[in-house]
């Protein structure tokens, strides 16, 4: 009878696991489709202005959204060479790094953008995703009970304090942390929601980054 429900459950867990991978694939398309055509206007707006560090910058957001991350990181390289103080080019470039796995790197461009820009949560979420990268959990938990004393109630930090938690085994501060994210409106990736065990949810953890 245990095997039976077992192997139900595995069933559920398939099924729920395959539509939810098509929704997000549906969504992934949806936002690659709308980058492209931010892409292509700002594409025209930089032959006139090709040093403009805004411009360059939104493309660089954008093709980091289309996953062209080496392009982007072009285009936050040339944003960052006449506008080096503005910090959240260089939190940008940051998350971009990170999603290359270049967590080093990632490091070193957060923390020059808090250098300029001390309370911002974003980069200290990003540099604490790359702490977690690098296996520093120490200091990525730092980073994200910072951002949480500065702003109690964005998500992304709480759900990857959860992660921080469930990798050191505290259960209970990882369940109400994502609760507390929940509360907040986060959605849990379909593989998440339909895995029983919260402390299997490490199987599909979705880390939050924030541009």
């Amino acid at each position: 009878m245990i095997q039976k429900c077992t192997k139900l459950s595995l069933g559920f867990f398939l099924v729920g696991l395959f539509f939810g991978s098509v929704q997000a694939q549906s969504m992934g398309e949806l936002i690659i489709n709308r980058s492209a055509m931010v892409v292509e206007q700002l594409n025209r707006g930089l032959e006139d202005k090709p040093n403009d560090p805004v411009l360059l910058n939104e493309r660089g957001v954008a093709l980091k959204d289309m996953g062209q991350y080496q392009h982007a990181l072009v285009d936050f390289d040339a944003a960052l060479a006449s506008r080096p103080e503005v910090a959240v080019i260089w939190n940008n470039r940051g998350h971009v790094n990170l999603l290359l796995g270049h967590y080093r790197q990632a490091v070193t461009d957060c923390t020059k953008a808090l250098s300029l820009a001390p309370e911002s949560v974003p980069a200290m979420n990003n540099r604490a995703m790359a702490w977690l990268g690098l296996n520093n959990l120490i200091l990525a938990q730092a980073d994200l009970d910072h951002a949480l004393s500065v702003d109690p109630f964005f998500a992304p930090a709480l759900v990857n304090r959860s992660a921080v938690f469930l990798l050191t085994g505290d259960y209970e501060r990882a369940a109400a942390d994502k609760e507390a994210a929940r509360a907040l409106g986060w959605i849990d990736s379909p593989g998440e929601r339909a895995l029983p065990g919260f402390p299997l949810a490490m199987q599909s953890f979705e880390v939050a980054v924030t541009p």
